[in-house]
């Protein structure tokens, strides 16, 4: 059994997390092979007596190059090594890569099916950039031989909009790595912050309601409630990150709330481990990593109520509507009142989180490669 996996897309972020994991816990059978397609700029290394990486000296980086490839060199390529199965975490199949072997895809990202979201973008790029993606990654599910859904949600929200069908799907959500998981036996992580904080860890962008969290903070501080500092961890984009550094000027709460912009991935467990509780606002997810990570980290969650958000915190964690922001003001006033709750909450995330491991997903996603 040979299976190729297009990572030309996995650069940075879930892309990456998803297959370092994935590829950390492949099978050793006799009877089977990886050959994981890279970019020559890419750094990716596998030690895995059954992987190796083909590192394609042209430039995929480029997304128009990377079609040309993909439309004129990728289907010789598969039938030159003999695929048996030709799996695409990115999202999209090319146009031209189906033939003897199966085609397998995944749907990860939710936006480009969200026509609220979309909508929230400027005309321009990033609104053609989503349109485009809904068309391309509808037609890849529906030509597939398999398509991975990563939540329940996911799930039913492109066979509403599918009007040719999935042929074969399967729900294997993703897992959070043990770096990240606490447990009472396990020492803190020395904090990169000596001051209390509060952690809102996302990109800063139009769907993640940073502006909402920003005025639950000016209704608590006008109540003259003391909030520990709020740091928002992520890569701040285009105008709405903007916008949330000028609302963060304006209300005078420079002091108060604190955009880092990106931290490292291995910074990350720090982080959530010392913080004294996380806040997860965004409204359009598809597998909330975010929200899992933190019940991982032993943290106590006020959530965005929006699913798949529910599906996978459960009653583990605390629920706000993300564009109410007297609704999370009250939420964080409470938190701040009750360290009882807050212990509560902890030993709910600890208990709840342990069913979303990789060894578990990846187990579930090469087992269902080699029966395809």
């Amino acid at each position: 059994m040979h299976v190729v996996i297009n990572a030309f897309s996995a650069r940075r972020g879930g892309g990456k997390t998803y297959l370092r994991n994935i590829l950390k816990h492949c099978p050793k059978d006799d009877n089977f092979k990886v050959t994981l397609l890279a970019s020559s700029t890419s750094r990716v290394e596998i030690n895995h007596p059954k992987i190796q990486v083909c590192r394609v000296n042209f430039p995929v980086d480029n997304p128009v190059l990377r079609v040309v490839w993909e439309t004129f060199i990728l289907p010789f390529y598969l039938r030159k090594v003999n695929a048996d199965v030709f799996f695409c975490p990115g999202g999209i199949i090319p146009r031209f890569s189906f033939g003897k072997w199966k085609t397998v895809t995944m749907f990860r990202n939710m936006i480009p099916f969200d026509i609220i979201q979309r909508k929230k973008y400027p005309i321009g790029y990033m609104r053609l950039r989503n349109w485009l993606l809904s068309k391309s990654q509808l037609r890849s599910m529906e030509n597939a031989d398999l398509v991975i859904f990563i939540s329940e949600f996911a799930k039913g929200v492109i066979l509403d909009v599918s009007k040719k069908g999935i042929k074969k799907n399967i729900v294997i959500p993703h897992g959070v790595s043990e770096d990240f998981i606490h447990t009472a036996s396990k020492t803190k992580l020395k904090s990169l912050y000596e001051k209390p904080y509060i952690l809102y860890p996302s990109i800063i962008d139009v769907y993640k309601s940073q502006k909402e969290v920003i005025q639950a903070i000016s209704i608590l501080r006008d109540k003259k409630i003391d909030v520990p500092q709020l740091l928002m961890v992520g890569e701040i984009y285009g105008a709405y990150g903007r916008e949330v550094q000028d609302m963060i000027k304006g209300a005078k709460l420079s002091n108060e709330i604190k955009l880092i912009g990106p931290v490292p991935y291995k910074d990350m467990p720090s982080l959530y481990q010392n913080a004294e509780f996380v806040i997860f606002a965004s409204q359009s997810e598809n597998c909330p990593n975010i929200l899992l990570e933190s019940m991982a980290s032993g943290r106590a969650v006020l959530c965005s109520n929006r699913m798949p958000m529910p599906e996978f915190g459960k009653n583990a964690v605390e629920y706000f509507d993300p564009l109410n922001s007297e609704e999370l003001a009250c939420k964080l006033e409470e938190l701040l009142k009750d360290s009882n709750l807050i212990n509560k909450m902890e030993n709910l995330t600890c208990k709840h989180i342990k069913k979303y491991t990789w060894a578990l997903s990846a187990s579930k996603t090469w087992s269902t490669l080699l029966n395809i």
